[in-house]
């Protein structure tokens, strides 16, 4: 053991010295014996600590997944009620916009049958069709600004921060 010391270089020395730690050689009539010393002690020991070390391990592992399932659960929930939300807003836009637009084609329509004779009723039906006109423009112009579709929300949105204090 000592002469393989020397002709061993000093990494390899390490690798030995860690070994003969756990080696024992015993001569016994003679006879060499080498018996090999789990740092755990028995077998036993050694098998009992790799069952824990990987219930452990299966356990987290198990965790990681729940905690996914989880969060997955709760994103579809709130997917589910965004779909919701937005069934309810184009329902209340369309029922919005159909008013104004039914006045309108109502007014075109009687203009274009001939329904009207008289110059002053003509201007009503064009102050009619301009008065239900501008709120659905400006329905319009909100949905696009909600949707965040218009460029002067965007250009409204940027302003300087102070990282400093955004971040404490």
């Amino acid at each position: 053991q000592d002469r393989a010391r020397e002709t061993l270089s000093a990494r390899d020395r390490q690798g030995v010295e860690m070994a003969a730690r756990t080696l024992n050689v015993q001569t016994s009539g003679g006879a060499w014996q080498i018996v090999l010393r789990h740092p755990a002690g028995s077998l036993e020991a050694a098998v009992a600590q790799a069952r824990v070390r990987n219930l452990s391990l299966s356990f987290g592992v198990l965790a990681v997944l729940a905690a996914g399932v989880f969060l997955i659960s709760i994103n579809a929930e709130r997917a589910r009620r965004l779909a919701a939300q937005q069934m309810d807003f184009v329902a209340t836009v369309s029922h919005e916009l159909r008013t104004p637009l039914a006045v309108i084609r109502s007014a075109a329509q009687n203009l274009s049958a001939g329904v009207v004779h008289a110059p002053e009723q003509a201007r009503r039906y064009g102050d009619l069709i301009d008065a239900e006109g501008r709120p659905l423009t400006d329905m319009v112009e909100q949905v696009l600004t909600y949707a965040g579709l218009t460029d002067a929300s965007r250009s409204a949105a940027t302003s300087p921060a102070d990282i400093v204090s955004i971040t404490r």
